[in-house]
């Protein structure tokens, strides 16, 4: 005859230290941290429940010290007893069976004993059969009963006739099951392969439901597409009392990190020799609104920087930031899930201004519309005026649809031509252009009867910011006359 009732398996691990290596089964404990299994024990063997553990007592013997072991509840939050010990038999029943076994009418005494010396001495008998508690036999214990006569008390039989089973719960461990965010949208499709392997991690002939918070019914299927959410999960022995134990599987959809890109204007710098950023050949970037760019509104993350060799830099980068080109690798990590991380690149770049000859000058004659002079761009380096992109101005003003290395002239004014080239990197050149009419002969003074005649001519206009030209011309008096 055999009666049962719940108990939590306790697994016992082998220790070098704190540290739990091995594992076992078979090894139990009171509420008090005493020992009640049958395996012997050293002090380096320590005994594991499933929310803490316990450790050998230094000095040996049977008595077990907690070890940071707190109350072990299920996913309901209702306390599970781990001591192998219940008050819940009831083998009353047994009276009458035992009573079946003998004649009908014969006076009988049965009583029930915790063990055979008991039963033989007629000490400590039970008188509670119908609520007995175990206490002091985990897990298994075997009731003796002894038949003696009313008559005579003649012992008619003593013997084992009951077993009581302390029947075991079928305790899980809650399952958090974290995976990365695919497309910040807060759901995703876990894999839920292993699952229920880890669930029972060993545990066989039991039946596994899921439900929600709700308490419907819940497939788990594979993959299982949620958001981040702890559903409930139930196991029942098959077999017995039909124990169970009540437990958590929960899903955590963990943010993935976003690395937004660093403008360009402050990742590429155009460089020549009078750049007062340049440092022995390098440029120094202003590093100062990288961190807060990469990261946005993003909180609970970490930035991480790489140089090409794979380098750690430190985060965030120093400001300013002496630097030739080269890529810097980006990591963003969620602090919550080191494995949720989003990478990219910043290629810091340095670009050579276009070498122009930065000032020119030219002449025009402003009354002969047909006058022209052709202006450039003064591209001073051995390179192709086809590799540059041309955008010239008068007086400030942008000139329509000229775009040339050339531009044909024939109004005075300050012209400018921006040269850029492919790195969007440009110089501006200034070139002055002047305008002059033909000379006008105003007056003439002739000087004759002299030792050296001559002639003056005024000119207008000003021509070349001159006051006034005078030509002075010596002739004999024979070329005076004719002149005259």
């Amino acid at each position: 005859m055999v009666w049962r009732a719940k108990v939590l398996e306790v697994v016992d691990m082998e220790s070098g230290g704190d540290s739990l290596e091995g594992a076992g089964t078979g090894d139990y404990f009171s509420e008090k941290g005493e020992y009640l299994g049958n395996d012997k024990i050293d002090d380096k063997k320590v005994y594991v429940a499933r929310e803490g553990s316990y450790k050998a007592n230094e000095n040996g013997g049977n008595t077990i010290q907690k070890s940071g072991i707190s109350e072990l509840k299920d996913g309901k939050g209702n306390a599970v007893n781990i001591d192998g010990v219940t008050n819940n038999f009831d083998f009353s029943s047994a009276t009458a069976q035992i009573q079946g076994l003998f004649p009908p009418g014969q006076l009988l005494d049965i009583t029930y004993y915790k063990n055979f010396n008991d039963a033989l001495a007629e000490t400590n008998k039970i008188t509670n059969i119908a609520n007995y508690s175990n206490l002091g036999y985990p897990n298994t214990q075997n009731i003796f009963v002894r038949v003696d006569s009313q008559i005579n008390n003649e012992c008619l039989g003593l013997g084992h006739h009951i077993t009581l089973n302390v029947e075991k719960i079928p305790i899980v461990l809650p399952q958090i099951l974290k995976s990365c965010d695919d497309n910040q949208d807060g759901f995703l499709n876990f894999d839920t392969t292993n699952l229920q392997t880890n669930l029972l991690n060993g545990l066989a002939n039991v039946v596994v439901t899921y439900t929600d918070q709700s308490g419907n019914p819940i497939v788990m299927s594979n993959p299982f597409y949620s958001n981040s959410n702890t559903i409930n999960v139930k196991i029942k022995n098959n077999f017995g009392k039909l124990c169970e134990f009540n437990s958590t599987v929960q899903f955590v959809v963990e943010t993935l990190p976003q690395a937004f890109p660093i403008p360009t204007d402050l990742t590429a710098i155009c460089y020549d020799e009078i750049n007062a950023n340049a440092v022995n050949g390098k440029i120094a970037f202003d590093t100062s609104l990288f961190q807060s760019t990469i990261l946005g509104s993003q909180t609970g993350m970490t930035v991480a920087y790489f140089d090409e060799n794979n380098q750690p830099l430190s985060s965030p980068l120093p400001n300013p930031f002496i630097f030739s080109n080269q890529n810097i690798k980006v990591v963003v990590t969620n602090l919550n899930n080191t494995n949720c991380t989003a990478q990219m690149t910043i290629p810091l770049l340095v670009y050579p201004i276009p070498k122009i000859n930065l000032t020119g000058s030219e002449l025009i004659c402003s009354d002969n519309p047909s006058f022209t002079k052709n202006i450039n761009a003064g591209i001073s380096a051995a390179t192709n005026i086809n590799n540059y992109n041309y955008e010239w101005f008068l007086d400030g003003a942008t000139i329509p649809n000229q775009n040339n290395y050339n531009l044909n002239v024939n109004k005075a004014g300050t012209y400018t031509v921006k040269v850029t080239n492919a790195n969007n990197c440009s110089k501006v050149r200034t070139i002055t252009v002047t305008a002059s009419n033909l000379a006008k002969i105003e007056n003439k003074i002739v000087l004759d009867l002299a030792d050296e005649n001559s002639i003056e001519i005024l000119l207008t206009p000003l021509v070349l910011e001159i006051m006034s030209i005078v030509l002075m011309v010596k002739i004999t008096k024979a070329q005076m006359f004719f002149l005259i």
